[in-house]
């Protein structure tokens, strides 16, 4: 049975290497340890192999069990590196690729890599499309794929039924390696480099001192340390727990089935993934594995994993999961033909996004996590290791981590129900076709704005927003939009967007963005706090101004990029975009002195939070406050005020998001109904209209204005983000990353070279940009698109790309490239929508 062969070949693994070192669980435990890893699966193995690689040898591995007995030990061992449109993600497959292919050269320790290939099937014109578009910005991050046909993949697997395929993708150094054997070799290598690793140790408690990790209390004694690493699979929502850290992640059912032996199978024949299937198959012993990522899917255990499960299984639902299985052995008939030898079922962590959950946790200080890879934890076992590693010994991470940190989740979401729902829609979504614009149904309707009622009049079709239901776009008022059919074209509601951004351009729009996160910052050394971590000129600015601002990391990554409303010296309002709001207040609380006298307080729910814009906007509120308290000779760009709408105070500041005229306000929860229908009865004669996060988004594009965790990230510096001019380099006391400014300032002036944001407009209106499309420049890829939308305004979808340039960008020989075709574009280092701003100034 493969269940007992794993369990006893891990066993046998580990119980080899232990006799070969002296530092085995046997020995006694250390009382001090730089770091500690908790959990001994490949994630952990890695975090500590690649620790004491950078030269941190005090690093303990502790493991409540045996090595690889969570779920590493029955991973199906793909190593792949298609697939993937992150490039954090492919960089992880890439890496790990290669250090399972050296490790037995290093450590004596084979891991099983075997580069037969991968073969990634198309059966239906939305997963070529799909493909294509993988295929084009996997190549551009080093991914070795070819487009190949049916005929092909029948050479190289000849029992693989081919009669439907319209296309395949192949990576011929891609293949599978033994899960438990790229452990055992990691975990040689950790202790040839001085690490040490101890079985059958549970931690019971981390000790924590003042907000930060002291240590950890196990079953065998207690071990102070500087930093610990919750590396614990499917317990790591548990483990976090204990110590009210929110790590959300929920394990479900995977299920694969191992055939008898099959004489026609080779050794060298490839690993197939066939998505329509919902199957994977390799080659396993002398038949075949054949693997499951059905379409409904199952969780497990949602209260809790139970802690003595190890090297465990779970008995399979076979009434649910045999027309899944049958549908995947169609892909492989003679399968069909001869025995099932065992049909396995075991358990995998997902998280709410599908993304990883990786690096510091905002609750504490120097407690780290690397779990939730749903379902490719091997494939990516050894990028991710690499870069925790990185991450806590330099204190910065190399790698775009914006999608992957701990904080970008809400502790709602660990609610037991909700992950339970969640990680089986996750898991049902990993092999179906990942069409744009596509959200999540489960764990919704978590929290509303004050003005989610009249949004639903309006006919709001709603998407999450820093988990807050928001309208992305608006079908007719008083009904359900409905969205209509997913494409990689124009989708059915494109007229209705087209139609917001329109009514934006030409009049006047209302867009609820309650979903801005707000703290209220107060207290004697509030200005100078916010001082040292904004790039802009806090304290200078006088009392009722709307300051844009980046915040940055030591090392100059961006941390995030925010606006204060600064209603006195001591007294700010900080507005948080999308995405950031954990992540933004544990920055605060985390760089805050202990002796400086400053209050953040989250008011978020205080408010509802309404933008008004187009070039009738000011017309607009002159109805609702009076003209003269918002004239533009005393109400200029970047100015906040209170107004009073119905006898409600609001809060208004003249900023634009969209780049026109524009203005947002602050209103009080349980007045924003009110307001809000004042403003609309007030806006009708001026044709008002509703617009959403898709309206948003095209408009911002257009404009070229940039958002951190969109086209940007924390590994670009503010000099290619075009936020030189945000950084006040000569303010009294500095600003946090200001020295990593000058510096790269000092570097790219040596140099004389340096990245910049391109504006992109293709010159084909039908054609539809999402983001990973190769940017090509005389017929060599430079770039790919990082963000794109659709341009209604300049009739061509628009994007940003990163590209090495010189001070000259020709706007000629620029192409993109959309699932393997060319098509025009123009570029320009500015935004080709009002590039100077006049409309936002009238």
């Amino acid at each position: 049975m493969i269940s007992l062969r794993c369990r006893q070949r891990a066993l046998r693994s580990f119980t080899t290497a232990c006799s070969q070192d002296p530092s085995s669980s046997l020995k006694k435990l250390p009382s001090h340890a730089r770091v500690v890893v908790i959990g001994g699966g490949v994630i952990g193995s890695s975090v500590a192999y690649h620790l004491t690689k950078m030269g941190w040898r005090d690093t303990v591995v502790v493991e409540r069990n045996k090595m690889t007995s969570g779920t590493t030990w029955h991973a199906a061992g793909l190593m792949v590196t298609f697939g993937s449109m992150s490039s954090t993600s492919t960089s992880f497959r890439l890496y790990s690729r290669e250090l399972y292919r050296r490790l037995e050269e290093e450590t004596g320790q084979s891991t099983g890599f075997s580069p037969v290939g991968f073969i990634e099937l198309a059966t239906d014109r939305h997963r070529l499309e799909e493909f294509r578009r993988i295929a084009d910005f996997n190549r551009t991050c080093g991914v070795e794929v070819e487009e190949i046909g049916a005929r092909d993949v029948e050479k190289m697997f000849p029992l693989c039924r081919v009669d439907d395929v319209l296309g395949a993708f192949y990576v011929p150094g891609d293949g599978r390696v033994n899960p438990v054997d790229v452990t055992m070799a990691l975990n040689k290598g950790t202790r040839m480099q001085g690490g040490q690793i101890f079985e059958d140790t549970a931690v019971t408690r981390v000790i924590v001192e003042e907000g930060a990790v002291k240590g950890v209390v196990t079953s065998r004694g207690t071990i102070r340390c500087e930093h610990v690493v919750n590396c614990c699979g499917m317990w790591s929502r548990q483990v976090g727990a204990a110590s009210e850290v929110s790590i959300p992640l929920q394990a479900a059912e995977h299920y694969y089935v191992i055939t008898d032996a099959m004489p026609e199978v080779q050794s060298s024949w490839p690993v197939i993934e066939d998505p329509a299937s919902y199957t994977y198959i390799r080659k396993e012993g002398a038949g075949l594995m054949i693997g499951l990522f059905e379409g409904r899917a199952a969780s497990w255990k949602e209260h809790g994993i139970p802690e003595d499960f190890a090297f465990g299984e779970i008995e399979a639902d076979e009434e649910r999961i045999f027309p899944f299985l049958s549908k995947a052995m169609e892909r492989v008939p003679k399968a069909m033909d001869v025995g099932i030898k065992k049909v396995f079922c075991g358990p995998e962590s997902f998280t709410p996004d599908m993304s990883p959950i990786v690096g510091p946790v905002p609750e504490l200080s120097n407690y780290w996590v690397g779990a939730g890879m749903n379902s490719i934890g091997i494939l990516t076992g050894g990028g991710v290791g690499r870069l925790l590693a990185q991450w806590i010994v330099s204190g910065s991470p190399d790698e775009d981590v914006t999608g992957i940190r701990p904080s970008r989740f809400s502790p709602l979401l660990c609610e037991p129900s909700l992950l339970a729902r969640r990680a089986e829609e996750a898991l049902s979504m990993v092999y179906a076709c990942h069409f744009p614009f596509k959200q999540f149904k489960s764990a919704r309707n978590l929290l509303h704005s004050p003005l989610h009622a009249r949004m639903q009049e309006q006919g709001a079709h709603f998407c999450s927003m820093s988990g807050v239901e928001s309208p992305d776009w608006f079908g007719e008022p008083g009904s359900i939009p409905v969205a209509g059919e997913p494409t990689w074209g124009f989708p059915e509601w494109f007229g209705r967007w087209r139609e917001e951004h329109k009514a934006c351009r030409e009049r006047v729009v209302i867009m609820d963005t309650s979903y801005t996160s707000k703290f209220r910052i107060q207290g004697e050394h509030a200005g100078s706090f916010l001082s040292r971590l904004s790039t802009a000129r806090v304290i200078e600015e006088e009392a009722g101004r709307a300051i844009s601002t980046l915040w940055l990391s030591k090392e100059g990554g961006m941390e995030a990029i925010v606006v204060l409303l600064k209603l006195a010296s001591d007294d700010f309002i900080l507005l948080v975009p999308d995405g950031l709001h954990r992540h933004a207040e544990s920055w605060m609380r985390q760089q805050k002195d202990p002796l400086e006298r400053v209050s953040i307080l989250d008011v978020s729910d205080r408010y509802a939070q309404l933008a008004i814009q187009g070039p009738r906007a000011r017309a607009l509120l002159e109805r609702v406050v009076g003209a003269a308290s918002i004239q533009a000779a005393n109400f200029p760009t970047s100015s906040v005020r209170e107004v009073e709408i119905e006898q409600v105070r609001v809060l208004c500041s003249r900023t634009s998001l969209t780049g026109e005229l524009g203005y947002e306000l602050l209103i009080p929860s349980g007045e924003a109904i009110r307001v809000y229908d004042t403003i609309v009865r007030e806006g009708r004669q001026l044709g008002v209209a509703h617009a959403g996060v898709k309206a948003l988004t095209s408009l911002r594009m257009e404009k070229g204005w940039r958002a951190l965790g969109h086209e940007l990230d924390n590994t670009d510096s503010v000099l290619e983000a075009g936020f030189l001019s945000w950084c006040a380099l000569d303010k009294p006391g500095g600003f946090l990353g200001r020295n990593a400014v000058l510096e790269k300032l000092l570097e790219e002036e040596r140099k004389g070279r340096r990245r910049r944001m391109l504006h992109v407009l293709v010159l084909d209106p039908s054609v539809m940009l999402y983001h990973g499309e190769p940017l090509i420049n005389k017929g060599t890829t430079v770039a790919t698109i990082r963000s794109a939308s659709y341009g209604h305004t300049l009739g061509g979808a628009v994007g940003l790309a990163m590209v090495e340039a010189g001070e000259q960008i020709e706007d000629e020989g620029w192409e993109v490239q959309v699932a393997g075709m060319r098509h025009p574009v123009r570029v320009s280092s500015s935004c080709f929508y009002d590039a100077e701003d006049g409309k936002m100034e009238v």
